[in-house]
């Protein structure tokens, strides 16, 4: 829950059916049709500005 935000009106409000913005970052690269890579980013908040 900590990545809401608590003031209400706001995009990231908790609100019925709002969901919060994940931070999961998968990266699969396909070699003709199978995975060849597989690979993500440093987790938690440090996600958004690690793809930048």
């Amino acid at each position: 829950m900590f990545s809401f935000d608590p003031h209400p009106g706001r995009a990231g409000s908790v609100a019925p059916g709002k969901r919060v913005t994940s931070s999961m970052s998968p990266v699969m690269i396909l070699r003709d049709g199978r995975l060849g890579y597989a690979l993500g980013l440093p987790g938690g908040l440090s996600i958004f500005p690690s793809i930048m």
